[in-house]
């Protein structure tokens, strides 16, 4: 699943670059708000308790995810944006569950403001393409062992997206992003659990400039 993400990430690049013409997004402001799921993704797993390890790349099941931005398209093709974040995921974590003799019943909840920016490839077909990239501070927060912890830090995304313009001011988006958490550690009755996760993230989003 993961690798058929990314062909189709680099093929939709690919493809607006090639296609690419005069045409872009309209120039100004705009708010955005978006809707979607982790579909796929991994979380880096390891834990510890009494002498005994384990470690896993354990899968992230489908969860929710939304978003609410505000942005600047310029003149020159990119565009500059702000956006509040956040996404739920369970973590499938059976086989460190065996081998710790414990069920973590783990899931993770991400919030971040980013700050991202974007180039405007332009149009292909009706069609305005972007692809772009964010960094921002994110807390995530874990929930192990019926507990729950957070942690803030780094969080990055890595997006692709196109932009079908249903009149002068209103669009309608599809979009595709990488999105990295904080990295966290905690550690709880004995039981030391680090994790770092990243999902695939599909969404569809309404698009209002001013």
């Amino acid at each position: 699943m993961k690798s058929q993400l990314c062909v189709a990430v680099v093929g939709l690049a690919v493809v607006a670059a090639s296609g690419a013409s005069a045409q872009s997004a309209p120039v100004g402001p705009y708010f955005q708000i978006n809707l979607g799921s982790g579909l796929a993704g991994k979380t880096d797993v390891s834990a510890s308790s009494a002498g005994v390890s384990g470690s896993e790349d354990a899968d992230l099941d489908a969860g929710l995810f939304a978003s609410a931005a505000f942005g600047m398209n310029f003149d020159n093709n990119f565009t500059l944006e702000g956006e509040v974040l956040h996404a739920k995921n369970d973590i499938d974590t059976a086989d460190i569950d065996r081998a710790l003799g414990a069920n973590l019943d783990a899931s993770v909840k991400t919030t971040a403001l980013m700050a991202n920016a974007y180039y405007n490839l332009g149009a292909v077909g009706p069609i305005n393409a972007r692809i772009g990239a964010g960094v921002g501070y994110g807390q995530a927060e874990y929930e192990i062992l019926g507990g729950s912890d957070k942690e803030g830090g780094l969080a990055w995304q890595v997006m692709v997206a196109g932009a079908y313009p249903v009149s002068e001011k209103v669009s309608l988006d599809v979009g595709y992003r990488y999105l990295r958490s904080p990295d966290f550690d905690v550690s709880d009755a004995g039981v030391k659990v680090s994790a770092e996760t990243g999902a695939h993230v599909v969404t569809v989003g309404a698009r209002l400039g001013f």
